[in-house]
């Protein structure tokens, strides 16, 4: 990819940039695929105590817990509001994705074997973080 004037650093941006909006889409469509938009109140609703254990314990930013349960105007929580980093909670934590599977502390894409859903999260959990760790020069 080739930057505007040619500059390297703005064609890295502009691939980071994309990498993180296409991994959050990836990532809403499979928890909108398990978690329909429709059920998505009641269910959270069901998980609350899993939800305040994981916000208690902070794994959830007070931010990200206020999204899952906003207050008026719009009580409704929308998925379309979550981070990366929620998704990834959320995906590991509610949608049966085996939360307890030793996989989920791999930080070394290359160590990642499988192609299960929790290994392609994991995945992009970890490209994430790597990039979020780069100084652009």
């Amino acid at each position: 990819m080739a930057s505007i004037d040619g500059n390297q650093n703005e064609a890295y941006y502009l691939r980071l940039h994309m990498l993180v909006m296409e991994a959050q889409k990836v990532l809403r469509a499979k928890f909108d695929s398990i978690i329909k938009p429709a059920q998505l109140t009641s269910t959270l609703k069901g998980v609350q105590k899993t939800i305040d254990q994981l916000n208690k314990r902070g794994k959830i930013t007070n931010e990200q817990y206020n999204s899952l349960y906003p207050k008026s105007p719009n009580p409704n929580p929308n998925s379309e509001t979550f981070d990366i980093t929620l998704l990834v909670c959320l995906l590991r934590n509610i949608c049966n994705l085996n939360p307890n599977s030793k996989v989920w502390t791999e930080k070394d894409n290359t160590k990642i074997k499988g192609y299960t859903d929790q290994e392609n999260i994991l995945r992009i959990r970890n490209l994430r973080n790597k990039v979020s760790t780069l100084r652009l020069v």
